[in-house]
């Protein structure tokens, strides 16, 4: 669970009083909750204990794990009887596997005026069309304004899932695939998924009309809470967050910038889509099959989902409820945005985002395999391959190793076909030395058998004057 414990214990009691039962509830970290459930879903009945770990009767997970959990058959998907007006994930060969909560929806939070300018500057005013349209929004305000050049845009590479979310977009931007469902095989190697990658790489840099170089884009291997901590110090000119960050944002303006805030919260900020195409995930309620009480537990990951208390409580803190008509941004922008133009257009640009945005491909290795380490650990290189810039002009043929490299390493590990391949490379020199050996040893007898045939016998008549 998320938002406030409190808030949501208060909600849980409510519901226990109301159904007369007695609920164990766990708060538990996004990465202790899914060892949690592995290592329930690896153990058989009979070696559960009473005292021991069990699956729970309903757990909020994650929308890339779904699928996992489905073909784990560990879930209890919405019975083909059951009618209602809330929206459900489905997997493919299955509908209905969970009930929809939490949209997790990225925008671009940028400073239109830096605290540190002169108030009445001209805004800067960036064009989130597409990633060309926002780069030059840019160097074309820095070109106006030399004397108060702006910071870079940032992309923070610490290891976490957020590489991967944060580089899918880059891809389909561009007009590439970064994953086939059907085939369960990754694509982000090909030229067009590679377009807006080293589009980025040509231009992280720029130079000024007195020939000084400035960035417009940096690449620091910092999480994206130390960049949340720099943007927030006007460090960075721009970053990449959830919608919950609005509201953290306009708090913590009042608190860093006070002597600022007699302008206004929104003379400053400034929020806008990603440029091309967006992503977003979230999280589901899920019924585990296992459970004792099928009908309440369903009950409860309704009442969880779509309870007017609960998803205010989800909308109050900037996590978007799944079953909200306007996903909560309402509530969310009553608090500190106006009414009127400004208001609207923030409002309806979020609304039209989160209908827009793309989700991952929902396939069983997302958890277990593609967000493992070792996976990080290959995006981060691409990343690095993109921050490195283009000086010596190898962004492309250094961007296009590092996500051939990558993008081989993981369908080795997903993708049937390109796993035997891997196998026979693997396995070449043995194989190799095993085929030249028995073709020795079929020459060595196919020899010998040609000599022994070919010797001539003693000639009848010789034998016959002996």
């Amino acid at each position: 669970m998320i938002v406030s414990q409190k808030a949501v214990l208060n909600e849980l009691v409510r519901f226990a009083q109301e159904n007369h039962v007695h609920l164990h509830v766990r708060f538990l970290s996004w990465c202790r909750a899914f060892s949690y459930l592995q290592s329930a879903l690896g153990r058989s009945e009979s070696e559960i204990k009473p005292d021991s770990m069990r699956l729970p009767d309903v757990a909020q997970v994650g929308d890339t794990w779904v699928a996992y959990l489905h073909e784990k058959d560990a879930l209890m998907h919405r019975p083909d009887t059951f009618s209602d007006q809330l929206s459900w994930r489905s997997v493919p060969g299955r509908m209905n596997v969970s009930l929809r909560y939490i949209t997790d929806l990225r925008l671009l939070f940028y400073w239109k005026r830096l605290p540190g300018h002169a108030p009445d500057l001209e805004p800067f005013v960036l064009d989130p069309t597409t990633w060309e349209t926002a780069i030059n929004s840019v160097v074309s305000y820095n070109c106006q304004h030399e004397d108060a050049v702006l910071p870079p845009m940032s992309f923070p590479l610490a290891l976490t899932p957020n590489l991967i979310h944060d580089y899918a977009p880059l891809v389909w931007s561009g007009g590439g695939r970064f994953l086939d469902p059907r085939k369960q095989k990754m694509l982000f190697s090909s030229d067009q998924a590679l377009a807006i990658p080293v589009f980025l790489a040509r231009n992280a840099s720029m130079k000024g009309s007195a020939n000084n170089s400035y960035k417009v884009l940096s690449f620091p291997e910092i999480s994206h809470e130390e960049c949340c901590y720099h943007f927030l110090r006007a460090r960075f000119l721009a970053t990449i967050e959830q919608v919950s960050f609005i509201s953290r944002w306009a708090a913590s303006f009042a608190e860093l910038h006070a002597e600022k805030s007699r302008y206004g919260f929104w003379h400053y900020a400034a929020v806008a889509k990603l440029p091309g195409q967006s992503w977003k995930g979230g999280s589901d309620p899920a019924v585990f099959r296992h459970t004792n009480h099928p009908d309440l537990a369903l009950k409860l990951a309704r009442f969880i989902a779509s309870d007017a208390n609960c998803v205010e409580h989800l909308a109050q803190a900037g996590f978007m409820p799944a079953q909200m008509r306007d996903f909560g941004i309402g509530i969310l922008l009553d608090a500190m945005c106006p009414e009127g133009k400004q208001r609207q257009e923030l409002a309806t640009m979020i609304e039209n985002e989160v209908r827009m945005a793309r989700e991952h491909s929902p396939i069983a290795q997302w958890p277990t395999f593609i967000e493992s380490v070792e996976v990080l650990n290959g995006f981060q290189r691409l990343w690095r391959a993109v921050g490195q810039g283009d000086r010596d002009n190898s962004a492309r043929l250094r961007i296009q190793k590092a996500a051939h490299d990558l993008e081989y390493s993981i369908n080795r590990n997903i993708h049937l076909r390109t796993r035997v391949g891997y196998f026979i490379l693997q396995w070449a020199w043995l194989l190799l030395s095993i085929l030249l050996i028995f073709f020795m040893f079929a020459f060595y007898l196919g020899f010998g058998f040609c000599n022994h045939t070919s010797s001539p016998e003693p000639a009848r008549s010789e034998r016959f004057r002996d």
